[in-house]
């Protein structure tokens, strides 16, 4: 009652509104309403503005047509708050999608692609090189389409240009000042920065030649490996180069020693062979094939890498063939100090350096522990899967006694670092009284059952017996008071 007594108030002031207005109209001249004067109001429900002036009543229509004009600019402003709002989540995802491993990994392909084409190039002006010198006998079979295979190995190259260029200007444009803070984002910028160069300006007037803007372009390679220590999916290639990068320091201590002997047992070599080059009675051209290998220090230093590490013989050779054969003992006694004794220390102490690393990389620990449970976790169903031979799912005791009294079974079992008697007592503490099992039991008890027990379980039982101990002599100690009292009395 009360809400319709409002309602019919309600209309009743509308109505006095309106009939106000309508009569105000009537008795006002146009110049009077112009002036906008005040009106005696029609009724006491009309209302007043606070400077003294009568507020002209409004009606429905006009009601209507302000709140239609309010809710059309309400709605404006919900449609570009939400406009804004979707601009800025589709710059959120954009933004993660510029961060992200998959995009990466798009960005690395086509660097992959980028080398492989840089080889096709490269193959091809060799090619055109070599005819053009008479290094191959016969004529270039290319020679007539060389200028069309020049021009599409051109435009290739402007569209990895384009991609590049793409990718770092949408990175800066998204990233804002994030882009500038890892190195490889500066490498790009520059290759692509003087990649651009090249293109707009005369790469004659260029400071840098434009094959070394090809090989810088190969730095772009690095994030490709980025992308693949950190995608996860192979962590053995991702060990490798952290060892490798880990292994720098050392790398430069080994490369020290063996400078440091080679330059001495070169010095060494070369000052013993020095008279049979001075030595005008040989022939020259002896000496000539002597000098190619021990002439001078650089050669000499050349030469004993290739001793070391190369096809040794030939510079072997040319001493105990024209000086001396007393040089077989210099060279078997090099070979084995230093080509087998301190290579294989320099190798002994990188695998100790590499082993050292994987000790202490926990990611690298944590990937290779779940990827060994999950292997785990195959080899036991595949074991239940063999013990249910009813397939449904459980394993009953009977099925659970052939698989201890197979012997195959129970060398399976001996390779999971499971026994026969442990699983005996595991099925009797996992069976919850209907006499079977089902695989998730059966691969927790498994599991925890698997190898040797560990101090943390030993440790544990101790604790629960200690205890144990201390329960039971706490309810055995008012029955001994007793005792001791009967005693007494």
């Amino acid at each position: 009652e009360f809400q319709n007594l409002i309602t019919n108030l309600v209309s009743l002031h509308s109505r006095e509104l309106a009939q106000a207005r309508l009569q105000d109209r009537m008795t006002k001249s146009p110049s009077q309403r112009s002036s906008r004067k005040p009106a005696a109001p029609a009724s006491p429900t009309s209302s007043v503005s606070t400077g003294g002036d009568w507020q002209e009543p409004l009606q429905p229509m006009d009601l209507a047509t302000h709140t239609a004009k309010s809710l059309g600019e309400k709605l404006n402003t919900d449609t570009a708050d939400a406009e804004a709002e979707e601009k800025a989540t589709l710059m959120h995802k954009l933004r993660q999608f510029l961060q992200s491993n998959y995009f990466d990994a798009i960005i690395s392909c086509v660097l992959v692609a980028n080398v492989l084409f840089l080889a096709v190039q490269l193959q091809m002006e060799g090619s055109r090189i070599g005819y053009d010198i008479d290094y191959y006998p016969t004529k270039n079979p290319n020679d007539s389409r060389w200028p069309s295979i020049l021009e599409a190995l051109q435009f290739i190259e402007h569209i990895f240009t384009i991609i590049f260029s793409l990718d770092v200007f949408v990175r800066i444009i998204c990233l804002h000042c994030s882009f500038w803070k890892s190195a490889m984002n500066w490498i790009d910028f520059i290759v692509v920065t003087l990649t651009i160069g090249t293109l707009v300006l005369d790469t004659s007037s260029l400071p840098l030649d434009p094959i070394f803007l090809r090989l810088l372009r190969l730095g772009k390679l690095a994030r490709a490996f980025r992308m693949i220590i950190l995608s996860g999916k192979l962590e053995s290639f991702g060990l490798l180069l952290k060892c490798v990068v880990a292994s720098v320091t050392m790398l430069g201590y080994a490369t020290g020693v063996l400078i440091f002997v080679q330059c001495v047992c070169g010095m060494i070599i070369s000052t013993l062979v020095s008279r049979y080059l001075e030595d005008p009675a040989i022939d020259k051209e002896a000496r000539r094939y002597v000098f190619q290998y021990w002439g001078t220090f650089t050669r000499t230093f050349l030469t004993m890498f290739e001793v070391l590490f190369a096809n040794w013989a030939p510079a072997c050779r040319s001493l105990t063939d024209y000086v001396s054969e007393w040089f077989t003992v210099v060279f078997v006694g090099y070979r084995c100090v230093v080509g087998f004794a301190l290579l294989n220390v320099v190798s002994s102490v990188f695998v100790s350096q590499t082993l050292k690393i994987a000790d202490s990389d926990e990611e690298y620990l944590i990937k290779v522990r779940a990827r060994n449970e999950a292997q785990y976790r195959k080899k036991l169903h595949a074991l239940f899967k063999a013990a249910d031979t009813t397939d449904d799912g459980f394993l009953t005791i009977e099925e659970f006694m052939q698989l201890l009294s197979n012997p195959q079974l129970q060398l399976w079992l001996s390779q999971l670092q499971l026994e026969y008697h442990d699983l005996v007592e595991l099925f009797g503490m996992i069976d919850s009284g209907d006499g079977r099992i089902d695989w998730k039991e059966f691969m927790d008890g498994a599991v925890r059952l698997k190898g040797q027990a560990k101090s943390m379980d030993v440790f544990r039982l101790e604790t629960k017996v200690d205890a144990i101990m201390k329960s039971v002599l706490h309810l055995q100690m008012p029955f001994m008071r007793g005792t001791s009292r009967q005693v007494t009395n």
